[in-house]
């Protein structure tokens, strides 16, 4: 698995809790259960749960969430028919219901609110808050974004 912040790459635009994802995409839903109420952090993926996240699946696959606060997002009435999955939204369109709320959180750079800032060195724009080992070598036309970190 691979460790990583998101918040390195994207900035959070709008901080938002368990509940308020019913907002963000209310003319998608058909139904939604919730036991708890938690800020979203982060996006999951079911190769990487994370805490205090949101999980889009479309598939009924075994995944353990015990001990996580994860909202599970799906179009799949037999995934929301079980009763393990304590926080879960049943929606139309899961590709609607993924742009809507990734758009909300997240500023991401196809987003007009995305900010980066970048040096100039050697023909490259490489971005501030990015790390190039001292021994890395970058050649000329290359864009290396925010969060980005390569060497040692």
């Amino acid at each position: 698995m691979l460790n990583f912040s998101r918040n390195n790459f994207f900035s959070i635009k709008n901080n938002i809790d368990s509940k308020n994802l019913q907002n963000i995409i209310k003319n998608n839903i058909i139904n939604e259960r919730s036991s708890s109420i938690f800020k979203i952090k982060d996006i999951s993926s079911l190769d990487n749960l994370r805490d205090y996240s949101f999980l889009f699946v479309n598939n009924d696959l075994k995944f353990d969430l015990a001990n996580k606060n994860i909202v599970i997002v799906t179009n799949n009435k037999d995934i929301f028919k079980n009763v393990n999955y304590k926080n879960i939204i049943l929606v139309n369109n899961l590709n609607y219901a993924f742009n809507d709320l990734v758009n909300n959180i997240f500023s991401h750079d196809d987003s007009l609110d995305y900010f980066d800032e970048f040096n100039l060195i050697n023909n490259s724009y490489i971005s501030k808050k990015a790390f190039v080992y001292k021994l890395s070598k970058i050649f000329n036309n290359c864009v290396i974004g925010k969060g980005v970190e390569i060497g040692k």
